[in-house]
């Protein structure tokens, strides 16, 4: 019967259900039975008919069932009523419904649909977290740089190593103070960025990647000269980090020309320049010159100074070296003997030269220069005081032999000793006299000097003073002149030759011997009146 209900109907009466409206069906029509057989037993005429149990119509609701009554002659004679033994039942099948645990599991099915779904759900949403996670943390990740690199004399902060702005700021840190990195030498720093929590290795690089600058600067020089140091060859060098020149190639200059030198820089950063340093080098092949040399005359005992008034100059070397070869000259002993001078540059050009060197020997009533000397000396402690220069000193020197040496034609002396030792204590003498009180006096104060001799003369000779004097050679003369009441002081060779009085000069004298004179003028400095120097 069930068999032909619908399918809504199983929807709302599921299983369980009709097992139980089947079951109180049974029993209700086993009742009606036991009722039915009470009623045959006993024929009790009270009761004429006993409704049988309703069977079901097809639309579900119950029907009268009539009930057979017997005819009275059948009818059994009454008896008294016995209870009626109730029929013996099956045993009813197993089923669900009717015991207690499967109305529990029947419960727990309900349930079954739902726990998957929470624990799944659940799973979902913890999954999703996980991977937005993981990917959120890759993307703020990836913000970091690993590595930065700054040139040197530049500086770094913790923004150049993030290509954007983290989501939470906040928790960003490191554990570098970029303040206190020495941007100004080429290093790798090595430190850490901290970013929610998680540390990241990185590295900051100070490079040198710029290479130097510099201007070179034209050498000219001679062959024979060493190539000069590179770090001099070049100027307004350019770098940020300390920069070394060195020659990255020597040119060969021994026979001279125009050379282009590679001068290379280096940078503590190893990037390097080729600086071309333009060389003019000159082929030195002129010897040096030596003036001044001249034969000398002594006295035997007495000392020559080879060196005064000679001079040797060359067209390139400044300081020509000058070489003295005297070993073959006797002081002591009277002959004739000869001294070497030999010149030479720093291209090694030579020059030599050979004087004559005559040693007399004393003459009667000789004068020892140190008895000359010390009259000097006298003399000096009044007119000279040790704050004066030279050119003070010599005037006053000069001055005092013109005022205090009259002239006297007819003394004879026969040696420059003699002459101012008798000029001192006479307070007379000539030309020759003059100049050597001039020379003594100029001797004891250090002042370089020697005599000049009128040459060519037609009557007589005469002697003056050659007095070198800040460097430069000026002519002096002590010795009075006629109808001349004044004396010659730091005269250059110009204007000595240039000095005319009463027609006539007397200044000749062979220049060739003696080093050259200044060229400038110093006679306004002087006043010869007050034998001062001007200011």
């Amino acid at each position: 019967m069930t068999d032909n209900l619908p399918a809504d109907h199983e929807r709302r009466n599921p299983p369980v259900n009709r097992q139980r409206q089947q079951g109180k069906a049974e029993a209700s029509h086993q009742a009606g039975q036991r009722v039915k057989r009470i009623n045959t037993a006993g024929n009790s005429p009270a009761v004429r008919r006993v409704n049988a149990p309703a069977s079901r119509s097809g639309n579900g609701q119950a029907r009268p069932r009539p009930v057979p009554q017997r005819p009275a002659s059948q009818r059994p004679a009454q008896q008294r009523p016995v209870a009626p033994r109730a029929p013996a039942q099956k045993p009813a099948p197993k089923q669900a419904p009717q015991r207690p645990a499967p109305q529990r599991q029947a419960k727990s099915k309900d349930k079954l649909p739902v726990k998957p779904f929470v624990f799944t759900f659940l799973f979902l949403v913890l999954a999703g977290a996980v991977v937005f996670f993981v990917f959120f943390m890759k993307d703020e990740a990836a913000l970091i740089k690993k590595s930065v690199k700054v040139e040197v004399g530049t500086n770094a902060s913790l923004e150049m190593f993030l290509e954007g702005q983290p989501k939470y700021p906040q928790y960003l840190s490191t554990n570098l103070d970029f303040t206190t990195v020495d941007y100004n030498t080429p290093q790798s720093v090595f430190f850490v960025i901290t970013l929610y929590g998680i540390d990241h290795d990185c590295e900051l690089v100070v490079a040198d990647t710029v290479p130097p600058t510099g201007e070179a600067i034209t050498q000219e020089l001679y062959s024979v000269d060493p190539l000069p140091e590179a770090s001099k060859c070049v100027t307004n060098i350019q770098d940020k980090t300390s920069v070394t020149v060195t020659w990255a190639e020597k040119p060969d200059i021994s026979e001279g020309g125009e050379f282009a030198a590679p001068a290379k820089l280096t940078d503590a950063g190893g990037n390097e320049t080729i600086v071309l340093v333009p060389l003019s080098v000159t082929r030195d092949s002129v010897a040096p010159v030596i003036t001044g040399t001249r034969d000398l005359s002594i006295i035997v005992g007495e000392t020559i100074s080879y060196r005064t008034g000679v001079e040797v100059t060359d067209d390139h070397d400044k300081n020509p070296k000058l070489d003295i070869d005297t070993s073959g000259v006797q002081l002591d002993k009277a002959g004739d003997y000869q001294a070497v001078y030999r010149a030479s540059d720093f291209s090694g050009n030579i020059t030599e030269i050979t004087i004559k060197v005559k040693i007399k020997a004393k003459p009667k009533n000789y004068v020892e220069p140190d008895k000359v000397y010390a009259q000097a000396k006298e003399i000096l402690a009044k007119i000279v005081k040790p704050e004066m220069n030279d050119m003070e000193k010599a005037l006053q020197i000069v001055w005092w032999v013109r005022q205090n040496i009259r002239f006297n034609l007819r003394i004879k002396p026969k040696s420059w000793t003699e002459a101012a030792y008798n000029a001192f204590r006479e307070r007379r003498g000539n030309c020759l006299s003059s100049a050597s009180c001039v020379k003594a006096m100029l001797d004891v104060c250090g002042i370089e000097n020697m005599f000049v001799t009128r040459w060519p003369y037609r009557v007589a000779k005469h002697y003056w003073n050659y007095v070198k004097i800040d460097g430069q050679w000026y002519h002096c003369d002590a010795t009075w002149r006629q109808n001349y009441d004044s004396y010659f002081f730091m005269y250059t060779t110009k204007e000595l030759l240039s000095f005319w009085h009463d027609g006539w000069n007397g200044f000749e004298f062979n220049r060739a011997k003696y080093p050259e004179s200044a060229t400038v003028s110093v006679q306004k400095k002087i006043d010869y009146k007050n034998h001062k120097i001007k200011s």
